[in-house]
């Protein structure tokens, strides 16, 4: 009867042990995007908007969840009346498409989706639509003097292929309203492919336009930042205004600009704020080290 008893326990611990193998681990991101997928359900739009960014925050490599951290983001922000943080949201949706995405085949229910599409037909193009929806398109995103972005969408699954011409040419007067968001698309672009000197000009160019909202100063902040324009990052956060509720990791990225432009007090401050919102990954805990010790 000992015996017995014995084997059941373990037996009962080896299956726990395999089945708990079997289910990957929920992380810090993964839960930040059920919350707010939950948010958005209930109604609670403010709080949706909050998780959903954190979430988008920490899916940069992962295409999927970060194009449907987005959509739900969209939805939350057009349900709340913040049409251009719902107008971003789309866009970061084509983003993700032109990055290796496939919108097409997320697993969306069919009234999220037809929701989202309503608010993304009136920022995306027809072109842009069809990508989205995987049919084979050529698309000219940008015509600026130094070239002319296109992106041909191949129908085989794969990685859009995208090519951007040199920006050696790019005049130095002011960008108009209408040329930045056609810029910003190239100068992700030029991300994508590593180019990080081509996408530093483009990003400068949208920097020294004569205005944009609050919401293209965060995503021309976080572009700065990520090819390496930690001077231009924080003049591109100053010009968007402060940062606001549910915005709070993108202080991330101002205490690492502060940090590599000699701030260090500065730094310590912002990272202090950054830290409650964002996943301590390697690459965090690497700068949170070198900024708290810096002198």
């Amino acid at each position: 009867m000992r015996a017995t008893a014995v084997r059941i326990v373990v037996g009962v611990y080896l299956f726990c042990a395999v089945h708990a193998q079997a289910v990957p681990p929920v992380g810090f991101y993964d839960r930040m995007l059920l919350r707010g997928i939950t948010s958005v359900q209930v109604g609670n739009f403010e709080a949706a908007a909050r998780e959903l960014r954190i979430a988008a925050f920490g899916f940069v490599e992962a295409i999927d969840r970060f194009q449907k951290a987005h959509i739900y983001l969209a939805i939350a922000s057009q349900r709340n009346f913040k049409e251009a943080d719902a107008r971003n949201s789309a866009v970061r949706v084509m983003t993700g498409e032109r990055l290796g995405g496939a919108y097409a085949s997320l697993d969306l229910p069919p009234e999220i989706r037809a929701e989202f599409e309503t608010i993304a037909e009136k920022v995306l193009t027809s072109a842009q639509m069809s990508m989205l929806h995987g049919k084979v398109q050529t698309e000219t995103v940008a015509q600026t003097p130094g070239g002319t972005v296109t992106i041909p969408v191949e129908d085989s699954g794969a990685a859009p292929q995208v090519t951007v011409k040199p920006a050696d040419e790019l005049p130095s007067k002011k960008i108009t309203a209408a040329e930045i968001p056609g810029r910003l698309i190239a100068a992700e672009a030029a991300l994508t492919k590593s180019d990080l000197a081509g996408a530093r000009k483009l990003f400068r160019t949208v920097l020294e336009a004569e205005a944009f909202d609050h919401a293209t100063g965060l995503r021309l902040a976080e572009g700065l930042y990520r090819s390496r324009d930690f001077e231009g990052a924080l003049r591109a956060f100053a010009r968007a205004g402060a940062i606001q509720k549910g915005e709070e990791y993108l202080r991330y990225y101002r205490a690492v600009s502060m940090f590599e432009t000699g701030d260090y007090k500065n730094a310590k401050l912002e990272l202090a704020e950054a830290l409650p919102h964002i996943e301590i990954t390697p690459d965090v805990a690497q700068y949170r080290e070198r900024i708290e010790s810096a002198r």
